[in-house]
């Protein structure tokens, strides 16, 4: 198929609203005549790559994947569906790998902060973690589920002073059941340092 350029962007933009309305068939269609026609083109291997992925065939979303890094390496989403796929395998090494470059790529982008994160979070490396939720923080500041994993990393890393400091901020901000559990955390802490009276005092004030 020969297009020129206006009409092959005509067909790319009618695949993408295709794929945007998870029509995954005839999309990867018009995706794969288009590859026909511009068979280096990065961005269609991408979102063919993309697609596969979003139906769960991962080794072929991979291959696609790959096939566009090959030809445009320094591409951030590119790197970052590729470690999610790797990640979905259990690939630790590549998963880290890509996800490190999309950091590398790019330091003023939030997911991949936040999905190293939560790896190193899930993988009981909080030291790792907590670092990386800090800067996803710094970047979006209102996302509950950060602020929540912070402060989960300050608990288990034995951060008290900063856990106990930042806790009413949050509370108010995210009353759910992690706060229950941080407020039930706190009495504990508390008790076992002697201030049992403050703890209770405390508790009682928020634990409903």
């Amino acid at each position: 198929m020969n297009l020129n350029e206006k009409k092959f962007y005509e067909f790319l933009n009618k695949a993408i609203l295709l794929h945007n309305n998870n029509q995954f068939k005839e999309a990867e269609q018009i995706y794969k005549l288009l590859l026909e026609t511009k068979i280096n083109n990065s961005d269609i291997f991408r979102l063919l790559g993309t697609l596969k992925a979003q139906n769960g065939e991962l080794e072929e979303a991979k291959s696609y994947l790959i096939s566009s890094l090959n030809l445009k390496y320094q591409d951030y989403y590119t790197h970052l569906n590729l470690g999610t796929i790797y990640a979905s395998i259990d690939d630790k090494k590549n998963f880290i790998k890509h996800l490190n470059e999309c950091i590398y790529l790019d330091k003023n982008k939030f997911e991949a902060y936040d999905t190293l994160g939560r790896f190193f979070f899930n993988d009981k490396n909080y030291s790792k973690a907590l670092p990386l939720f800090k800067k996803a923080k710094s970047i979006k500041k209102d996302i509950d589920d950060v602020d929540e994993n912070i402060f989960k990393c300050e608990i288990y890393l034995a951060h008290w002073k900063n856990y106990r400091t930042n806790l009413e901020n949050i509370f108010y901000k995210i009353k759910n059941n992690f706060i229950v559990e941080l407020f039930a955390t706190l009495y504990l802490f508390n008790s076992r340092t002697n201030q049992k009276k403050n703890a209770e005092t405390y508790v009682k004030k928020h634990y409903k």
